[in-house]
This record gives structure tokens, sequence and C-alpha cells, in this order.
């Protein structure tokens, strides 16, 4: 198969995400948009991150969107098998993030956030509310709205506004 896969899905309202990423990198932007777009790429071009690419599961059903990639079986010690996950969905969306050691980065304002990293770092710039798990990645919400509850490790960085 190719090096990326990209897949459109059309939604002219906000969205329920849900991402399951082993590692590598996750970024999801939330915007005036009415589509949903999806690209995965492999971080440094090896197979077994391809092989990941070329087997995951990115569907739309209704308002949901599911991007659930297989379990890696590299090693837990090496680069293989990371995969960068480029996400943008309308604005307000809800996302589930379920990651072992890959970065989040969320930008633009969503509504419901529900993430749980074992050490990835998890940042995201405005959320109505959600549930925040890191295991020993940091995690920095600077425009947290309503109800966050963290549950952490080491350093929480953000305010909450009401």
């Amino acid at each position: 198969m190719g090096d990326n896969a990209y897949h459109v899905f059309e939604t002219p309202s906000p969205v329920d995400l849900k991402v399951e990423l082993s590692t590598g990198q996750i970024d999801i932007t939330a915007d005036a948009v009415g589509q949903t777009t999806v690209e995965l790429r492999a971080i440094h071009g090896d197979s077994v991150a391809q092989d990941l690419i070329d087997n995951a599961r990115v569907e739309q059903s209704g308002s949901k969107i599911s991007v659930i990639m297989p379990k890696s079986k590299g090693s837990f010690f090496g680069r293989k098998g990371q995969v960068h996950a480029i996400i943008k969905v309308p604005a307000e969306s809800s996302m589930k993030v379920d990651t072992g050691s890959a970065d989040l980065k969320a930008r633009g304002h969503f509504g419901q956030a529900n993430v749980n990293s074992g050490s990835g770092d998890i940042e995201i710039d405005q959320m109505a509310s959600g549930d925040l798990k890191a295991g020993s990645g940091d995690i920095d919400v600077p425009g947290a709205q309503l109800d966050l509850q963290v549950d952490r490790l080491g350093r929480v960085e953000g305010e909450s506004r009401r």
C-alpha cells in the first residue's frame, strides 16, 4: 500500500471522535469545517508503522468517527511502529483518546475530552469538560472552561475559567 492514508468524512456538525494509537504523535484540530479529515503517516518510514497504517480502522457511523490503530507488535524500545495521526474535526467536537506513549496536541475548542495516556504528553487548547489521565506524561490545558478531572502522577499546567 501507500506511504500515507487519507480519509475524508462529511461532518457538518460536531463529531464524537475516538482515537486509539499506541505510539507516535496525535494532532487534532477543531475548526469551523464541515468535514472531518484523517491523515496517517509513518513517522520514520518503517514497514512496521506502514503495516499499522494499512490495517487501521478509520470509519464513520453517524456523528461518530473512529481511528483505531492495531496494537504494535514491535519493540517497546525502538522507533519502529510510530504513527503520526493528523485529524481535523468541526469545532466543539468531543474526543476520546487512548494512547500508550503517543503525544497528543489538540488545537481549537473541544466539547468533552477524555484522554488516557500511559507516558505521552497531553496538550489541549480549550475544552468544555473532560477527564485526563497520564501515567508519566505532562498535561497542559490552558483553556479549560468547565469541569476538568485530572489524574496525574506529576506536573499539571493550566487554569480553569468559569
